[in-house]
């Protein structure tokens, strides 16, 4: 995936799954377009999507698209932050009744470390998905270490691993 920034307040995203034993027109498709409303010091405003592109057994000239229009806004600085976002899913034209929730934070441990964590509260979804974890910082890259879980009888303890690399161009 890559993410790049038009300006200081419009980035595009997007990206495609690497299924191993699965051809191109088989894997997911994406695009993250993001508008930035307000920013300052200690809090941003933000508007945006996730698209996907979903191959179809029945049809594989005509994928569907699935996804979540959102509004976020963070709070806070380079110390520590929260931030909380309201998305309705989507799937073809069709809008769901009632939205998600996101509701996550970053506290900074030192110079070149943090915990974050992002959980998610979806209608129709009795556990939320949550995630936690240690986010390192260099120059150019950070990286996450993080466990993926839900609440409630179906947790797996400690939760399932996730790393992700972000590389600054």
């Amino acid at each position: 995936g890559f993410t790049y920034g038009l300006s200081d307040y419009v980035t595009l995203g997007g990206g495609v799954s690497i299924f191993p034993g699965i051809g191109m027109e088989n894997q997911l498709y994406y695009l993250t377009p993001k508008v930035g409303v307000s920013r300052s010091a200690s809090t941003n405003l933000a508007v945006g999507a996730l698209i996907v592109r979903i191959p179809s057994d029945d049809d594989l000239d005509n994928p569907f698209a699935v996804g979540i229009v959102y509004g976020v806004s963070t709070l806070g600085g380079q110390d520590g932050s929260f931030t909380v976002g309201l998305g309705y899913g989507f799937e073809g034209g069709n809008l769901a009744d009632r939205p998600m929730i996101m509701i996550g934070g970053e506290k900074r441990l030192s110079r070149r470390t943090a915990f974050v964590t992002e959980n998610w509260m979806m209608p129709g979804v009795d556990n939320p998905l949550i995630s936690y974890g240690i986010r390192f910082f260099g120059e150019k890259i950070s990286v996450d270490l993080g466990l993926l879980n839900t609440v409630g009888d179906e947790a797996i303890f400690p939760g399932v691993p996730y790393i992700d690399f972000v590389v600054q161009f």
